[in-house]
């Protein structure tokens, strides 16, 4: 959690020269609102390089795009009884100092939304805040499962951190609780466009169109709609 926390920072707060976040505003056309609701951040990674010294293989670095994939502690725990592994998860345990900064950010986001929807009654307010508390304590804080990082430069040079970790889809901490729809797109840049233009809950697959590992399909099976958002190419549609 602290790691991608400090990406997200790396990426919205660094008053530096920020080509990603020039990139993400100017060239994908999101928001910086979307872009913290989702988690996205900013980190270097080492690639190999093209360019081989002494017969050996060289690394670079380069400047990548981060997209976390939160899932809660109850959700990683059914997945890892799915591959035959065990994770035991206590609230009281599992909630760190990071998991309580993330869970008040995440308040304050709430709240802010209700704020700018005037309709909003006292009434509704407290319920909803109070259905949040009732989550925390069923389904425990929100984990960072692993996270995509893909080069500025290259797209096909992408990594997901940490090696041989779980799979989730991005944008899942989005998602309401009693949402009954959802949207899942190819890529990430997709489901935040689609979140930012409709306001729909929308997520995209672990690593494109041809990605649907079974240990995500639990966490679908709550919905009674789900849309396929795929590029209109032959992959895309094919997917």
């Amino acid at each position: 959690e602290r790691l991608a926390a400090a990406y997200i920072t790396n990426l919205l707060d660094n008053q530096q020269q920020n080509d990603s976040l020039d990139y993400l505003i100017n060239n994908r056309k999101l928001n910086t609102r979307t872009l913290r609701k989702y988690g996205v951040g900013r980190a270097v990674y080492s690639f190999p390089s093209n360019h081989k010294k002494g017969g050996g293989t060289s690394y670079e670095s380069k400047e990548c795009i981060t997209f976390p994939w939160i899932m809660r502690a109850s959700e990683v725990k059914e997945q890892e009884n799915l591959r035959g592994a065990f994770y035991d998860w206590n609230h009281d345990d599992l909630l760190t100092d990071d998991d309580k900064e993330e869970e008040e950010k995440e308040k304050e986001v709430e709240e802010n939304d209700v704020k700018e929807k005037q309709s909003t009654n006292q009434e509704e307010e407290t319920k909803r805040f109070s259905t949040r508390d009732q989550l925390l304590r069923e389904k425990g804080p929100w984990k960072t499962r692993r996270i995509k990082a893909r080069s500025l430069t290259d797209k096909s040079q992408q990594r997901l951190d940490p090696p041989g970790g779980g799979w989730g889809l991005f944008g899942w901490h989005t998602v309401p609780d009693d949402a009954t729809s959802l949207v899942i797109t190819e890529g990430e840049y997709d489901a935040m466009a689609v979140y930012q233009a409709t306001g729909k809950p929308a997520v995209s697959l672990p690593n494109g169109c041809r990605s649907l590992p079974v240990q995500v399909l639990p966490m679908l099976e709550k919905f009674e709609k789900i849309y396929l958002w795929m590029d209109n190419d032959g992959p895309g549609q094919e997917g």
